[in-house]
């Protein structure tokens, strides 16, 4: 099996339609892409390219507690920790009919930039660990948000600790997630052009 995601398959804006256009386009039977669902908001959907070429949407969950494919499902603290838990063990996500979804390779989503200030879907302890290798003051690393795919996290080294603030993307325009105060928050036409 293909070891650890380290570039997302998350695609912030690509409807159900896309989705199964992109797969049959670009994929081999067991690829797959997750994307936010257009029917119920704080819900996503895992697109599946089957063998026989058919495109199978499962619906994840967003929870308190994490992420999940319906009831009696395990829940899970990100959505990448899922994806990985389904692809590494075989035969746990399967069809209403009991067939077997195998998960194998994924439709990569652009990435937001080609700085190198970006790491992509990296943990917070991954951040932690690279960004304390240093002494210097002001270091920073984006990385993806592991609670709400599509958003993403600066994190910044300040004195004596690292400091984590919510990067939003909606309808094109990039802003510091201010709670609640959109409206007068700066937007961006690009990541780079926010950092």
């Amino acid at each position: 099996m293909a070891g650890r995601l380290t570039r997302g398959f998350f695609h912030r804006d690509l409807s159900g339609i896309e989705a199964e256009k992109l797969l049959q386009e670009k994929g081999i039977p067991g690829s797959f892409l997750v994307r936010p669902s257009t029917t119920k908001s704080d819900a996503y959907v895992l697109s599946v390219r089957r063998a026989n070429g058919e495109i199978t949407h499962i619906r994840i969950q967003r929870t308190n507690d994490g992420f999940d494919l319906g009831e009696r499902q395990e829940c899970f603290s990100t959505l990448y920790d899922m994806i990985e838990h389904y692809r590494q063990n075989v035969g746990e996500l399967r069809e209403k009919n009991n067939d077997i979804i195998e998960l194998t390779v994924p439709i990569l989503a652009q990435m937001p930039t080609l700085e190198k200030y970006y790491h992509g879907p990296i943990s917070h302890s991954q951040t932690e660990s690279i960004l304390n290798a240093c002494d210097q003051i002001g270091l920073f690393l984006v990385r993806d948000s592991e609670t709400i795919p599509g958003d993403y996290v600066i994190c910044v080294k300040t004195q004596n600790d690292i400091a984590n603030i919510k990067i939003k993307c909606l309808n094109g325009e990039w802003f510091l997630d201010g709670k609640g105060r959109r409206e007068q928050i700066d937007r961006f036409k690009s990541l780079d052009d926010l950092i």
